[in-house]
């Protein structure tokens, strides 16, 4: 039996913890709740308590919990509307999983049943946590309760199924509301026109704000930075800037975000005119516009232009972000400039802009390129004085700088700490220490590397096997290299031409020059890797140092054929052999590919 509104403390005290205005709770209305006027008066002032808290939202989600609780308790139960209130305030927390909890309960404590609106709510919930699979149970309950569905309700099961990937689903979905009558709006075609994009689908999105436009539908900026800004990521720009234009020449007036796709875009190919032009016809650039160019300055050596450039935006108002100022650092590191992007890091705290762990990322990058390996440790100890958690780049990075400077057994402790610091090393920075160890000879703990590898469960790809059968090979562990690269298939891997160029070196190093022939003759029929430049060089050079220099010089003359050079390697073989007279000039002086060097 539901409790008496009289009998019920909690739900006096909730004003108290709610409002701000404590003096309600005192008012005669509350206090004198057995006078029928004055309980109808308190029943009002608790449903206008209800709709101002959920308006402005709850603090934490006990609080919703406690008032959702009170409303089961109450006699008469508040109206289903003020029920759906809550519910919503605790979605918007993005707290999925308590408001659909919400809704059990009123059905089952409450005996409430439920409307259109509700069940909407719970479909977005759904939706919001992958489970789209249940938010098309609920829509099968709205249709068989005969509720209209709406526009945002195809939007709310089109978006959750681009959430899972179904991106094909989507689109039937979309075409279904169509059929039915019900006519997508801007947020429904933006969500598709999103989705599209990033599935890198453009042209399917473009031919879709085609028809948005013959069919004189309002397709918005928003959407048409989004094909702007996929049709540059596609190196699409001309396409990108003539719809720029249009839209322009239309009447559309362009927002910084679209602004901002279409400099990257014209940067990103090299169209710098462009690219500064539209910047200057800009009205506000923001501090991402500024950044943009920035970078990509940086990134073609124009470091000097991109620190005036900040000078530049620093004077107009716009602060550089941590964003613009790693992006200067690393153009100071693009060009060793150490000391310059070092002056740089350690000026951003006064110019009110702390570093962050890419910031930190790029300058240990930077030494590391320099092979200044032990600055580098001890900016990344610096890390943790300074609060900041290195990150998979961070000791990736670190473990290749300490690889390239043969030191592969500190990169292995960085491995270890990395673990124990709770940070997943990736299949990349597996591959560096990989190849890292078997480089230095550490032979044995990298077959333990690898073996940890395999018992990690990881997806080893055709690059890992790669390093394993070159270090192999180094080793002179040629039948296991070979059981390696015969054994791809069971892996669920295709061997490529990298791979083969990999063991067909490895052999004729190994001195099994007719096995490395047998490799090349196969690898194109058996595997449909067709050899490239390398692999002739590796042959050509493989059968002049096993003394087959007859059969090295078909091989040439195939490679010349296939449209392929001598590489500085085989060109200096052949002349050694010229000088040595066991190689007749006129032989290669035919071979203008050759001949050059």
């Amino acid at each position: 039996m539901k409790q008496k509104l009289s009998q019920n403390p909690l739900y006096l005290n909730l004003f108290f913890q709610y409002t701000n205005f404590k003096s309600f709770i005192h008012t005669p209305a509350i206090n004198n709740v057995h006078n029928p006027s004055n309980l109808t008066k308190s029943r009002a002032r608790f449903n206008k308590f209800i709709r101002n808290q959920c308006r402005i939202g709850f603090k934490t989600i006990n609080n919703a919990h406690q008032l959702f609780d009170e409303m089961l308790r109450m006699d008469p139960l508040p109206s289903l509307s003020y029920f759906t209130q809550v519910v919503v305030a605790v979605a918007k927390m993005k707290q999925y999983q308590a408001a659909i909890s919400l809704v059990k309960e009123m059905e089952v404590k409450g005996k409430i049943d439920l409307d259109g609106h509700i069940l909407s709510v719970l479909v977005n919930c759904y939706c919001c946590l992958n489970r789209v699979d249940f938010g098309f149970s609920i829509f099968g309950r709205i249709l068989k309760l005969g509720y209209e569905v709406d526009v945002a309700l195809f939007t709310t099961l089109i978006k959750g199924l681009i959430g899972v990937n179904e991106m094909g689903l989507a689109v039937e979905l979309f075409k279904e509301m169509v059929v039915l009558g019900i006519q997508p709006n801007v947020i429904t075609c933006g969500t598709i026109v999103h989705g599209l994009c990033q599935m890198g689908n453009t042209n399917a999105a473009v031919q879709l704000v085609k028809k948005m436009e013959m069919r004189r539908m309002e397709v918005g900026v928003v959407v048409y930075n989004m094909i702007i800004d996929s049709l540059c990521k596609d190196r699409r720009v001309s396409e990108a800037f003539g719809l720029f234009e249009r839209l322009i020449s239309v009447g559309v007036r362009p927002n910084v975000a679209m602004c901002n796709s279409m400099i990257r875009g014209l940067c990103n190919e090299n169209r710098w005119s462009e690219g500064v032009e539209l910047f200057e016809k800009m009205m506000n650039p923001d501090v991402k516009t500024y950044t943009i160019l920035v970078d990509s300055l940086c990134k073609e050596g124009g470091v000097e232009k991109a620190a005036k450039m900040v000078e530049m935006m620093i004077e107009k108002g716009v602060k550089p972000d941590v964003v613009t100022y790693s992006a200067l650092v690393d153009g100071y590191c693009l060009q060793g400039r150490l000391r310059e992007a070092e002056k740089l890091v350690d000026s951003m705290s006064g110019n009110g802009c702390e570093p962050n762990v890419q910031t930190y990322n790029i300058m240990i990058n930077g030494y590391c390129k320099k092979r200044r390996v032990d600055d580098a440790l001890k900016l990344f100890n610096k890390m943790s004085e300074r609060n900041l958690v290195a990150n998979t780049v961070t000791y990736t990075t670190l473990i290749n700088g300490f690889c390239l400077n043969r030191k592969p057994c500190i990169a292995l402790d960085l491995l270890k700490k990395m673990q124990s610091h709770g940070q997943h090393p990736d299949l990349i920075t597996y591959s560096i220490l990989l190849d890292g160890l078997f480089k230095n000879y550490y032979y044995k703990k990298a077959m333990r590397l690898f073996q940890e590898m395999k018992d990690s469960k990881m997806d080893l790809d055709v690059v890992v096997y790669g390093i394993l059968i070159e270090g192999l090979c180094k080793a002179k562990k040629l039948e296991y290299a070979k059981d390696v690269f015969h054994g791809l298939p069971s892996n669920g891997l295709k061997p490529n031409t990298r791979i083969y160029n990999i063991l067909i070196d490895g052999l004729f190093r190994g001195h099994v020059h007719d096995e490395a022939m047998i490799s090349f003759q196969e690898m194109a029929k058996i595997h449909h890797c067709p050899p490239d430049g390398c692999t002739y060089n590796i042959v050509i050079q493989g059968l002049i140092r096993n003394n087959d220099v007859s059969r090295a010089i078909e091989v040439l003359h195939e490679m010349v054929g296939k449209g392929f050079s001598a590489d500085a390697s085989t060109v200096e073989i052949l002349l050694d052999l010229v000088n040595d007279k066991k190689l007749d000039k006129s032989v290669i002086n035919g071979i203008t590919q050759v001949s050059h060097f």
